[in-house]
């Protein structure tokens, strides 16, 4: 989109150009023989801040508008067959669209990574708390890849003021010390994110992140790009069909489920991504991951919302895949709690889902859970949180 954006610059400055060339004067002599420095300087800055007028109009009054987001989310392409940044995009663009919609209902909202996308079903958990007089609107904000130190930085849809419960489960990688590279554009704060990046991890990388994050921050047509590419080939192809399930995977019957191993897979080599971010949840008291949660449970308890943290279920036999292999969870959910209680938030122990994590029927993959999985979850989760909210 970087490309995209130069490229509506150029084309808005040779729009100028002939229009200004027509009414018998050069752009070009129009800025380049001025007498000063300055007067170059003023005429680029008019030109340069009526493209940024130009492109905001068309980013936010018509492309960013109500109107589309309400008519556009329901044809989000599914997960099987389209590639990451669109992935990214359309399950924060399907967020913003829930937060954007005007009811007046309380809200609890579920949060975490695609295992909360796929492992949570707010259907059955609104069913549950409204037979209990629970009177809330159950969302779930869950999006792929999504780690702790994103929470403040969707603070804008987190902390809404109709939001009275957050409930954040996390995964034992959540808490890595790395910025998650392809969501830098989408799920964004800067302000939030100079709070976590202390100076000795401002380096070229990071710079080049709040540069593309910074845009996307202000701009809806930099921030959903691909997602709108996307949907725009889907149109012309006549593929463009409403979404036919909220999950990532259709509800296959029977149920996909993951591989028992017999033998653990060795560990994947530190540098791997997902493996650092086992290994520095595990390895570390202090990341931007842990850094993130705390930030984001003060800015709660600032908003009057209240938080529900827990883990969410993953197979035991996760541990004998390369990613996970090594990692004592125990560890992780003990600083976990300590950072939830010590910052007046509610934490649920792993020790309550276990006889879920010990089934592998219930899950598909080494994060996921099958359809299976996610109706059982979300039962037993419904019902823990009616406990904890008729306190």
């Amino acid at each position: 989109m970087k490309g995209d954006f130069v490229t509506l610059l150029i084309a808005f400055v040779l729009i100028r150009y002939f229009s200004v060339a027509e009414s018998g004067s050069n752009l070009i002599n129009y800025i380049f023989i001025m007498k000063t420095i300055r007067e170059r300087l003023l005429i680029f800055s008019q030109y340069f801040l009526g493209f940024l007028i130009f492109f905001w109009i068309i980013s936010e009054i018509f492309i960013g508008s109500d109107w589309v987001f309400h008519r556009l989310d329901p044809l989000r392409p599914t997960f099987i067959g389209i590639d990451m940044p669109i992935q990214v995009q359309k399950q924060i663009y399907h967020i913003e669209k829930l937060f954007r919609e005007p009811d007046s209902q309380a809200r609890i909202i579920f949060v975490g990574s695609s295992s909360v996308v796929n492992g949570v079903d707010v259907g059955r958990i609104g069913n549950i708390l409204s037979a209990e007089s629970i009177d809330y609107r159950p969302l779930n904000y869950g999006a792929i890849g999504l780690y702790a130190y994103e929470l403040p930085l969707l603070k804008k849809y987190l902390l809404d003021q109709r939001n009275e419960w957050v409930v954040y489960l996390y995964n034992t990688f959540s808490f890595g010390d790395t910025f998650h590279p392809q969501a830098i554009r989408i799920r964004w704060n800067t302000s939030e994110a100079l709070r976590l990046a202390n100076h000795s991890r401002i380096g070229a990388a990071e710079i080049t992140h709040f540069s593309s994050g910074i845009f996307s921050e202000v701009f809806t047509l930099i921030r959903y790009s691909n997602f709108y590419e996307e949907c725009f080939r889907r149109f012309i192809s006549n593929r463009l069909k409403p979404t036919p399930y909220e999950w990532d995977y259709p509800a296959e019957d029977p149920p996909v489920t993951i591989k028992d191993l017999s033998v653990a897979q060795g560990p994947a080599p530190s540098e791997d991504f997902m493996r650092s971010l086992y290994l520095d949840s595990f390895l570390k008291n202090e990341t931007i991951g842990y850094t993130g949660l705390r930030r984001f449970l003060e800015l709660a308890r600032q908003a009057g919302i209240k938080v529900i943290v827990a883990p969410i279920p993953e197979p035991d036999m996760a541990v004998m895949y390369p990613w996970k292999n090594g990692i004592d969870e125990r560890v992780i959910d003990e600083k976990v709690r300590s950072i939830a209680e010590n910052n007046g938030a509610v934490f649920i122990g792993r020790s309550e889902t276990e006889y879920i994590e010990k089934q592998s029927s219930n899950f598909r993959d080494h994060v996921h859970a099958n359809w299976v999985g996610r109706n059982e979850y979300s039962d037993w989760l419904a019902g823990r949180i009616a406990g904890v909210i008729g306190k």
